[in-house]
């Protein structure tokens, strides 16, 4: 049974194997190609070509007989993850956080958005939406997520997280980062209803704050309160909501715990605040695992993927 079904989630959420892409790792090397390749605990993770990823969104569509949605709602470190998966699908790389070579087009590349022509070659609907704060239950990203509850097209899947916005405006106004914390537990326990009820027809991934480089950071004086320390502080808060009987007994939110472990142990950022380019594309890789797990892969349609680990059927997290 794939671990992935649009139409069914309910058997998403009772996948645990396949939920093990976004639970703890490690960063191991494969010798033979002289890179670095993530490995979850207790099974393997595809990597996908964009050739095997592109067929995938086609298969996805022929499947489900529609066009996968994937919605991000964040920062800029979770524009990133959807700058990361156009380039894992089209080859086009519009993140300048990662790659200072990227090409961004001014006038089509407006505020946090990409050209419309690069969603469609994807093969998928492809959304970032700007919200870096979470609220007190009527603010901005409130009413965004409770509109897309109503919306009669949802996404199939939902990777949001903030946070780090929190921190700098904490640290600018001289307040303990701990009191910081308790005002973002307070509103994120605000805002998990809503979330799980969200859960109920889309996957829900809430993206912890991933890493910073200190040592970049102090070597260009920009502190702002971009420590580890207060990182993890937040995350420990996040954390402990969404698992918590206490706040959410049926929660089906899941905690991205391996997207803190990998950019912890890749850290390859290059500003020491946003993610690098490996660790961004590992990151899309967790995620497309999941997202095509329904799809039997075709070893003859395998072209030029960067990473192929090989390992028996069985040892993948999500196989079908």
């Amino acid at each position: 049974m794939p671990c992935s079904n649009y139409a069914k989630p309910s058997r998403i959420a009772s996948c645990d194997r396949c939920r093990k892409l976004f639970q703890s790792g490690t960063l191991k090397w494969n010798v033979e190609e002289a890179s670095a390749i993530w490995e979850p605990d207790g099974c393997a993770l595809q990597y996908r070509s964009m050739n095997e990823a592109a067929n995938c969104m086609n298969d996805l569509l022929i499947t489900n007989k529609k066009v996968p949605f994937l919605l991000f709602v964040g920062d800029s470190r979770i524009q990133q993850l959807r700058d990361g998966l156009i380039l894992t699908l089209t080859g086009h790389d519009y993140d300048t956080f990662a790659n200072r070579l990227a090409v961004v087009e001014p006038e089509s590349y407006a505020k946090y958005g990409a050209p419309e022509k690069i969603y469609r070659s994807a093969g998928a609907q492809i959304k970032f939406e700007w919200q870096p704060y979470l609220d007190d239950g009527a603010g901005a990203i409130t009413n965004l997520l409770w509109n897309i509850s109503k919306s009669e097209i949802k996404p199939d899947i939902l990777v949001l997280g903030a946070g780090i916005w929190s921190i700098k405006d904490c640290e600018a106004a001289q307040k303990p980062q701990q009191a910081c914390a308790e005002t973002y537990r307070e509103h994120l326990r605000i805002l998990l209803p809503l979330l799980n009820s969200l859960a109920t027809t889309t996957l829900v991934i809430w993206t912890p704050q991933c890493a910073v480089n200190e040592i970049i950071l102090d070597a260009d004086q920009i502190h702002f309160g971009y420590t580890n320390t207060n990182m993890q502080r937040f995350n420990d808060v996040a954390r402990e909501v969404l698992s918590s009987g206490k706040f959410s007994p049926q929660s089906s939110v899941i905690f991205w715990e391996s997207a803190w472990e990998a950019s912890v142990q890749i850290n390859d950022g290059v500003d020491g605040i946003h993610l690098g380019h490996e660790t961004k594309l590992t990151l899309v890789q967790m995620l497309l695992d999941w997202i095509c797990s329904p799809v039997r892969r075709d070893p003859t349609r395998i072209r030029n993927a960067k990473k192929v680990v090989r390992h028996s059927e069985n040892s993948y997290c999500c196989h079908v």
